[in-house]
Order: structure tokens, then C-alpha cells, then sequence
């Protein structure tokens, strides 16, 4: 469903977002997790930004269990001197090993285009942080740093 509203997205003119990356995440300090996401939104421009809606996709693993979600977002990107920023919210079911549960996260992240002059992508980094609800691998807050490659020009709609 997101990926047919980012295609009808590109085709209407409307704003659009494809992204692939990887997060590495802490909880309590001691159980780690490393995941690939990839990502996909379409919207419209409101206010000073661009507002966005779509679906993340996560998997890998997170102290020492399979881990991965898939997620409904929502996003409002601005832009601010030669960059842009981006803050998102998500939820969706999340399964840690056997375990099974709900997360709510919030992401805020910056990006930079590339090529500078002539961008046709944009290289990004930010930070999340989440919320499980659920089974106890699920359960408890945990925090994360990640790196993405953004696929669309976002600065075309500056």
C-alpha cells in the first residue's frame, strides 16, 4: 500500500521518500541490537516543510535474537541553509526472537544532498528512540544511532 502511494506520489508531483539504512540500538545498557530499514512515504507540502506518510520496514537482531518490525510513520521534513531535518513517528508490531509486541518510536534526522551541487539523493544520520510494548524481549525503552541513504531529491521541494 505505501509503495503504490509513493508511486502515485512521483506521478502527481506530490513529495515522495525512499530510504535504506542500518541502526545500531541499545537497551539497559547491555543488550544490543543492529538493524537494515528500509523505508517509504509520500505526501504533500504544509507549512514551511514537507509532511509524509508511509511504512518502515526493519530486521535483524537484538541481543542475540532475530529481531525486526514493520511500521506505519509519520514524518514532517524541513529544511533549513543547504540541509534538512526530519522529525517521524512510528508504530507497528515488532517480534524479538519468539517474542512478539508493539514499539513506538520517534526519529529526528538530518540530511545532506549529494552531490552538493546537483543533488540527486542525500546522505543522512540520526538518532531514535522506542518503546515496546508486549513480550519481555519487546518490552522497555531502548535508544539508537543510524545512517541511511535517502533515494529521492528532497531538496526539490525546498
Amino acid at each position: 500500500m505505501a509503495l503504490l502511494l509513493v508511486l502515485w506520489s512521483a506521478a502527481s508531483g506530490c513529495a515522495w521518500s525512499a530510504r535504506a539504512g542500518g541502526a545500531g540500538t541499545v537497551r539497559d545498557l547491555t543488550e544490543l541490537g543492529a538493524e537494515a530499514e528500509a523505508e517509504v512515504s509520500a505526501g504533500g507540502r504544509c507549512g514551511r516543510g514537507v509532511c509524509l506518510a508511509g511504512a518502515r520496514i526493519t530486521g535483524g537482531f537484538f541481543d542475540r535474537s532475530g529481531a525486526g518490525s514493520a511500521a506505519g510513520k509519520l514524518e514532517y521534513l524541513w529544511f533549513f541553509g543547504r540541509n534538512a531535518g526530519a522529525l517521524a513517528i512510528s508504530w507497528g508490531p515488532r517480534v524479538v526472537g519468539g517474542e512478539t509486541g508493539h514499539v513506538v518510536s520517534v526519529h529526528l534526522s538530518a540530511f545532506e544532498p549529494f552531490p552538493a551541487g546537483r543533488p540527486v539523493g542525500s546522505i543522512g544520520a540520526g538518532m531514535v528512540a522506542g518503546y515496546g510494548f508486549g513480550d519481555e524481549a519487546v518490552r522497555g525503552g531502548w535508544f539508537g544511532v543510524g545512517v541511511f541513504w535517502e533515494f529521492s531529491d528532497i531538496f526539490s521541494w525546498k
